[in-house]
């Protein structure tokens, strides 16, 4: 890409960056970009084609059906712009709600079952002891994937997510992670079980649940429902057996199972997430600051 470049599309560089960007959220799909701005799909074309002779660069790759995908520029100019135009697209937001950090009594958080259950309540509990208006907050509580998670960030649906999750999932560019704590897994398995770690990694039918992190092995039985309560009573039986986080587990745990310990299985993440430079409500940064700051072991 060559330095001093100038810049016109209508004198507008900001629509060449946002139908551009757009673009790029949409799956590199051009018609669902227009969809979700608003405007004709030949605008959005327009914009990019612009956008493309102004930096003396492909950012698309085009193929016949009109399919198109990032090249290694596109890939580039997106991460260094998106952030900046989400910066500006927050402050017209901003205004246009007229929303005031002060008198914002509501806090919206997506989850998973695992946070909700195990994680969330003592932070909420922290919040309540340290601000004066906790009688005052909404708080929405929206338990759902980390993937939808980040759609529902980055379409403001909600202020933050808290997930324990694996640490192979992508995060997208827009998205800002602040990694709290690290959680070892362990094997948990009825008393007369005598299934083993090995096997149970060795199954290939063995099933991941990204959205709770609770894996179990197969069996006969099917279960939809993954919750830890409904599980125990199963592996209690020998009927299965699972794989969750150790804080998931009390000490009732420990006298009625079998629980392997022998860091065969990656460590669950506990992190927080959020819009990079979005954060707009004053009891939103003050809950991540108490979440970064309790740690719960």
């Amino acid at each position: 890409m060559k330095d001093n470049i100038r810049f016109y599309y209508k004198k507008n560089r900001l629509q060449q960056i946002r139908g551009f960007c757009a673009t790029v959220q949409c799956n590199c799909s051009i018609r669902k970009a227009s969809v979700m701005l608003g405007i004709e799909h030949s605008t959005i074309s327009l914009q990019i084609k612009s956008l493309e002779d102004d930096l003396n660069t492909k950012l698309f790759k085009r193929y016949k059906n009109n399919r198109i995908m990032l090249t290694k520029d596109g890939d580039l100019f997106y991460k260094k712009a998106i952030i900046p135009l989400q910066g500006i697209d927050s402050l017209f937001e901003y205004f246009n709600s007229n929303l005031e950090k002060d008198t914002d009594n509501s806090i919206n958080i997506a989850c998973d079952n695992l946070t909700f259950t195990h994680i969330l309540p003592e932070h909420l509990n922290h919040l309540r002891q340290e601000v004066s208006n906790f009688n005052k907050l909404k708080i929405n509580i929206d338990i759902t994937t980390l993937e939808d998670s980040f759609k529902k960030l980055m379409n403001n649906s909600v202020d933050m997510a808290s997930f324990c999750y694996l640490p192979s999932i992508n995060i997208p560019v827009e998205i800002q992670e602040e990694n709290i704590n690290t959680y070892k897994n362990c094997l948990v398995s009825g008393k007369n079980d005598i299934r083993s770690v090995k096997r149970i990694l060795s199954n290939k039918t063995f099933n991941e649940s990204y959205s709770n992190y609770i894996r179990t092995d197969n069996s006969n039985i099917n279960i939809s429902n993954e919750n830890p309560l409904v599980l125990k009573n199963f592996v209690k039986y020998s009927l299965t057996s699972y794989v969750i986080p150790e804080l998931i587990l009390d000490k009732n745990d420990y006298k009625s199972f079998n629980i392997n310990k022998d860091n065969m299985f990656s460590e669950t993440y506990f992190s927080i997430f959020y819009v990079k430079n979005y954060i707009k409500k004053i009891n939103i940064e003050k809950f991540i600051s108490i979440i970064k700051s309790n740690k719960i072991s």
